[in-house]
């Protein structure tokens, strides 16, 4: 069973309790997708989600993998067409600290200038791959045919080299 509760934040929570591992498992879930996203900054929510992890006002990106390494957490940001999270697994006594840490990649996130540069090469690289394979041509035209041009749904979530040639760290 699925119990709901809010947080004196406002933040809702879901938990569903399964005890046969002490593993505890957590994410924070955004109504921040590519779909709110203009369509000239297409590729701008899955950027910011990936950029999440890459440091915090107090910590790198080294540094955080290196603490979730030693704690034995798994952690991850990224967005999609819908949504953006955050997520962490660890063993129950090792899960607050890994929470707080991928607490502060979402309240306050470094988006240093290197890894904006970094983290949107990598992702004209990847749009680049992608439109040089079969499957990648086929997604793309698939999901043309199927959704008006208009639509958010119509444009791939990751962007395309032209929107993310354009965008800039204050768009993130």
């Amino acid at each position: 069973p699925v119990k709901e509760m809010r947080l004196g934040n406002g933040l809702r929570v879901a938990l569903v309790e399964q005890r046969a591992l002490p593993i505890v498992t957590g994410a924070l879930i955004l109504d921040a997708g590519a779909i709110y996203e203009p369509a000239a900054k297409n590729g701008l929510a899955v950027l910011t989600g990936d950029l999440l992890s890459e440091g915090t006002a107090d910590m790198t990106a080294a540094q955080i993998a290196e603490r979730m390494d030693a704690l034995g957490a798994q952690f991850g940001t990224s967005a999609g067409l819908n949504f953006a999270f955050a997520q962490v697994s660890a063993l129950k006594p090792q899960f607050a600290e890994a929470l707080g840490i991928v607490g502060r990649t979402v309240m306050a996130p470094a988006f240093r200038p290197a890894d904006f540069e970094r983290m949107r090469a990598a992702s004209i690289a990847a749009d680049a791959q992608a439109q040089s394979t079969v499957e990648g041509l086929a997604a793309r035209t698939y999901v043309r045919a199927i959704y008006d041009d208009g639509s958010p749904y119509a444009r791939p979530a990751r962007g395309t080299r032209a929107t993310l040639t354009g965008l800039t760290l204050d768009d993130v």
